[in-house]
């Protein structure tokens, strides 16, 4: 009886990530920009390597943090889920080793946490940037004095932004102020930004603020989309983490007040039947975090060839 409660258990919240799975695609399903993965330079390394913990470290803002104390943590958390799992179920090795794997990836869930946040907080204020941009052009002043202020005054994380495209517009040129705005903030609304400028400038458009406007208008219209999926996206991983976190609670009560009844996954063919729930668990919560992950955002891949009169 207890196999069979552990089966079903495990099943059903199976069935239930890949319902909520269908609900997340058929949200996702339209409005998709033409993926592109890494940056201008190429791949990214995967998560694991020790450039992709690097780059995860630096998406989130922890610069300082060094790639074997993340390591250390995982290692900790995973000695620590370890010992979770013993409490709960001692000597049941599967539990154990759920809880080591579990801890193991506390770290990784932490920092990509931090660095999902970080990467919304940049858009908001890319999306400020481009309008402070806009009035600032408006009201008289030149692209230099323009980023001038929004490297001194501008939102917080578009300062340094602005601050390295001043100093390439110095000593470059426009083409090479633009080149390093597409490269900081690597996404497509850089790319339309400075796109729209470099445009301007070898075109001899005079209302340049005319085209700042219409792209902070269509910056805007994609962040307002982007938050309204991002909060459908929250309210399906919450539910997604109810429903895998329930069969393990009631795993744990289980052999903390129902020791006999629990005593069959203390047997081999019981363990197996534990180790089989496990993974139905994890790949539930993996196909619906893949799921319910925006696309990646598409780049304008276009050369900028050297301005007339300038670099």
């Amino acid at each position: 009886m207890a196999f069979l409660f552990g089966l079903l258990l495990a099943l059903g919240a199976f069935g239930l990530y890949l319902s909520l799975w269908g609900r997340m695609e058929r949200l996702l399903a339209g409005g998709v920009r033409p993926a592109w993965r890494g940056d201008l330079r190429g791949g990214r390394y995967p998560l694991w390597h020790p450039e992709g913990v690097r780059a995860l470290l630096a998406e989130a803002g922890y610069r300082q943090a060094g790639v074997g104390a993340f390591y250390g943590a995982c290692i900790g958390g995973a000695i620590l889920g370890m010992l979770v799992g013993n409490l709960i179920a001692s000597g049941v090795v599967v539990m154990m080793a759920a809880g080591a794997l579990g801890g193991s990836l506390i770290p990784f869930y932490i920092v990509a946490r931090r660095a999902e946040g970080v990467a919304r907080e940049r858009r908001q204020q890319f999306a400020e940037a481009v309008e402070i941009l806009r009035g600032l052009v408006r009201v008289g002043y030149g692209l230099e004095r323009a980023l001038e202020f929004l490297a001194e005054s501008g939102p917080l994380l578009m300062r340094p932004v602005m601050g390295r495209a001043l100093a390439a517009l110095r000593t470059g040129g426009l083409r090479a102020a633009l080149e390093e705005v597409r490269r900081q903030v690597a996404s497509y609304d850089g790319d339309r930004l400075a796109l729209a400028l470099y445009a301007t400038a070898t075109y001899g458009g005079r209302n340049v603020g005319a085209v700042l406007e219409n792209l902070a208008r269509a910056v805007r219209e994609d962040l307002l989309v982007r938050r309204e999926a991002e909060a459908e996206m929250a309210r399906q991983e919450l539910s997604a983490r109810i429903i895998g976190i329930l069969p393990i609670v009631v795993l744990a009560a289980m052999f903390l007040f129902s020791p006999d009844y629990a005593a069959v996954y203390r047997e081999p063919l019981g363990q197996g039947v534990l180790a089989f729930m496990f993974v139905l668990i994890w790949l539930g919560y993996v196909l619906m975090r893949r799921a319910m992950a925006l696309p990646q955002e598409g780049r304008l891949l276009v050369e900028l060839a050297p301005v007339e009169g300038g670099a």
